[in-house]
């Protein structure tokens, strides 16, 4: 978020309005800022999904600005197809409180995937992916544009994958707030083939 909103920052400088940049840790401390009395912030990135319905009646939307594909990053040598398949793994869920856990638990859900047998742990980002990297999980579940810095990284690993979801248009209907999104053969980068297929993905949108 904080990449594109420097981009905005450069846009509005163009007709010498000041966009004032502050930091924060994600969609949940941004809604709690634009509802607080005074406001802290006046416009916010937010991801889809978060608003409640009690947020819904004193905040508004100004449109989608971009998607935020939802990648399950994975160290298995059969490609799972499905989230059922992942049962009895060790899955990174996201940081407790951040939109990414809220997500994730929401998908897993209907596929039974509670905490029973397998075991979800609250790493997100940076940390997810190192564990990743170590072998210390089996699977990572992270909300991100494909540009940020740590989804390149992994996909540009010859240990991880990425699952395409073979049943996104099943998820889209459960959670309307959800896309289906495909990221081509070859797009992430041309000279290495990456990724190696099309990758049918799940996303979500930053409002």
């Amino acid at each position: 978020y904080h990449v594109f909103a420097e981009q905005y920052q450069r846009i509005l400088a163009r007709n010498d309005i000041t966009l004032e940049l502050r930091p924060s840790e994600g969609s949940v401390e941004n809604i709690a800022r634009l509802r607080s009395d005074p406001p802290t912030a006046d416009i916010a990135l937010v991801q889809a999904g978060i608003v409640s319905a009690e947020n819904a009646r004193t905040l508004e939307t100004m449109g989608s600005a971009f998607y935020e594909p939802i990648w399950v990053f994975h160290r298995e040598r059969k490609p799972p197809e499905r989230l059922v398949d992942l049962a009895g793994k060790r899955i990174a869920i996201g940081d407790e409180g951040s939109v990414t856990r809220q997500l994730a638990l929401d998908l897993l859900r209907p596929n039974e995937i509670d905490g029973g047998t397998t075991r979800l742990f609250d790493y997100g980002g940076i940390e997810a992916a190192e564990k990743l990297f170590a072998g210390e999980i089996d699977v990572a579940i992270m909300v991100a544009a494909p540009e940020t810095g740590i989804i390149r990284s992994l996909l540009y690993s010859n240990d991880v994958k990425v699952m395409s979801f073979e049943r996104a248009a099943a998820y889209t209907r459960l959670f309307p707030y959800l896309a289906v999104v495909t990221v081509p053969q070859g797009s992430v980068h041309l000279g290495r083939n990456l990724p190696a297929r099309a990758l049918q993905l799940l996303a979500t949108t930053a409002h």
